[in-house]
Parts: structure tokens; C-alpha cells; sequence
């Protein structure tokens, strides 16, 4: 069946998050989609004049300021929505699971939280801390489907246009990156999606319900290693990163050090040990979606063309 021809099982969408680079993408996708959807976007009260001028003059769209902690509230703009996208961000995860509970009790039919990342199926990702938030609205969300709310995860891998940063311990200026080595020299495989892919990509599951109703759908704009990135740098634009090497051993040997301080001092735990559990993930083959011969989702959402690695790495100079 043809893109065109697929027509979406449910038309309101109430949208969880309404400023910051994700929402924007989302917000782009869904300014393409037209007048297939009709979009509430709820956003914190602070943030309500610069997401009303982000959709002015497109009438599908319809901006609710809103505050997570106030179900009352939050119960009266989504009695009328049939679907929710959370896009809540960690910092604000404490709230997902309030919002499914009313999302359900206000008669919801479809929940997608704020799943975007590593493939939380997998036993190893769903212990790394980070994603304390995600598992337990996974574990809401799945008690919910029995009372009439289904869900889908849209797990993406890596976002694509954030991967080359510090927090990745790629050095643009100085053109060298640290790459997390489980022996085979940066060659293990990981899948990438821009967030902007990430909005086409979840619209194009918006069209599939029946596919994809209590289940995961996996996409990627494309599946790469760090030795690919390294190489497209050179072959694209001209630029030769220069990698060190990492033991995978270095990695969890660090982890296990920072885990224990955060024991002693919750506030010892920061960016350098998150990052270095997404590492450990990456390098040992946990980033990748299309594994064991599995076939990714978005190979079938014709309707969507994925940004290649060349084009991210030809806008990083």
C-alpha cells in the first residue's frame, strides 16, 4: 500500500512539550502533514507565547498552556484527544506517568511517550540509570493497554545531528575523538536518527496503528560506526579525525567508580558517567536496531527520506 493511501486511525493528536529542539521538529512535520492531524500542543505557561508564534497561521494547530502537576487540568484539554506524543525531556520525566494515568482515565486511545533512544527491550539498557523514568512509564503504559489505552515505543538509536559533540568526545577543533573500543577498533555498528527524522518517522507510525498497537516500532536514518563517521569526515568535507582508542574495560571500570560515589553523594553522579554508560552500550553492540537480521520499521515508511550520513557530517565544520 502506497504512502499516499494510508489514512490515520485517529486525527487528534495532543502533542507534550511545546519549546525546545524536539517539539520544533515535531512541529515542522506536522505543519507538512497538513490538515491530516489536528495538533494541541500543551506547554508550561513560561513558554506559551513562543510556541503560539511557532504554529501562527496554521489552523490545525491549537496551543494549551498547561501545569503537569494539576490533573484537573490536565484531564479537561485531553478529554477531546485521541493520541498523545510525550516528549518530555529527563529533566521533566517525573510527570510522564501522571500524564498516562489521565491520559487513560480521559479516554485516550493511543499513548507514545518519550521512548526516543536506545532499544530499552534489551536487558542491559534497561539498567542503565538514565532511564529509571522511561521503564517505569513503560510499566504504567503496559498495565494501561488491559484498560483500553494502547501504546507504541518509537525507539530511534542515537540522535544523528547531536552525536558529533563534546558530551561524544569528538573535538571539531581539534578534529580527534575518543571512540569506546570493545576490540574491533570502532567498527561496531550503531543506529542513527536525526530528531527532525525522528517527528516524519513517529507521523508515519501515527498512519500505522493496527501495525504497530502495543508494540515497538524500530526506525534510523541510517546505521553506522564510528570508523564510518570518521571516514565520511575525510571523504565528505575533507577532514581527518584522528581517533583514540578506549578499552571497553576503561569504560565499565570508570562506571562502576562513579556508581559508587553517587552511593555515598547522589549529587557526585554527572554528565561524564551518563555518557559513559551510553558508550559502554554503543560499543558493545546495544545502540544497533536491525541486530540478529531484525528489519527496521522504517524500511517500509516510504513516505519518509531519511537524512544520510553525509549531510550531517557536511554541515559540521
Amino acid at each position: 500500500m502506497s504512502a499516499a493511501k494510508l489514512i490515520p486511525a485517529f486525527r487528534r493528536v495532543a502533542l507534550i512539550g511545546g519549546s525546545g529542539p524536539m517539539p520544533a521538529c515535531f512541529i515542522q512535520a506536522f505543519k507538512q502533514a497538513g490538515d491530516e492531524f489536528e495538533v494541541t500542543i500543551l506547554t508550561r505557561k513560561e513558554s506559551l507565547e513562543a510556541t503560539g508564534q511557532a504554529v501562527t497561521g496554521y489552523p490545525q494547530f491549537h496551543v494549551a498552556p498547561v501545569d503537569y502537576s494539576d490533573e484537573a487540568e490536565l484531564f479537561k484539554i485531553l478529554n477531546r484527544q485521541q493520541v498523545v506524543i510525550s516528549l518530555l525531556t529527563p529533566a521533566g520525566m517525573q510527570s510522564q506517568e501522571t500524564i498516562i494515568r489521565v491520559a487513560r482515565a480521559a479516554g485516550v486511545k493511543w499513548f507514545l511517550p518519550s521512548e526516543f533512544g536506545l532499544d530499552l527491550s534489551v536487558p542491559a539498557n534497561r539498567e542503565i540509570p538514565l532511564f529509571v523514568g522511561k521503564i517505569a512509564a513503560r510499566n504504567t503504559l503496559e498495565e494501561q493497554a488491559a484498560k483500553s489505552m494502547a501504546y507504541t515505543y518509537v525507539v530511534t538509536g542515537a540522535f544523528a545531528d547531536m552525536f558529533v559533540n563534546p558530551f561524544h568526545d569528538w573535538d571539531t577543533e581539534n578534529h580527534t575523538v575518543i571512540v569506546p573500543d570493545a576490540g574491533d577498533h570502532g567498527q561496531t555498528k550503531i543506529s542513527f536518527t536525526t530528531r527532525q527524522d525522528v517527528a516524519y518517522y513517529t507521523l508515519a507510525v501515527l498512519r500505522r496503528f493496527d501495525q504497530f498497537k502495543n508494540k515497538t516500532a524500530r526506525v534510523a536514518s541510517f546505521t553506522a560506526s564510528y570508523a564510518d563517521w570518521v571516514s565520511a569526515f575525510k571523504s565528505v568535507n575533507g577532514v581527518k579525525y584522528t581517533p583514540t582508542y578506549e578499552p571497553l574495560s576503561e569504560l565499565e571500570r570508570r562506571m562502576v567508580s562513579a556508581a559508587a560515589a553517587a552511593t555515598k553523594d547522589p549529587t557526585a553522579v554527572d554528565f561524564k558517567y551518563i555518557a559513559d554508560q551510553l558508550h559502554a552500550a554503543m560499543a558493545s553492540g546495544r545502540g544497533q536496531l536491525d541486530v540478529d537480521g531484525q528489519k527496521l520499521d522504517s524500511d517500509d515508511m516510504s513516505e519518509v527520506s531519511p537524512t544520510p550520513l553525509a549531510a550531517i557530517v557536511a554541515d559540521i565544520h
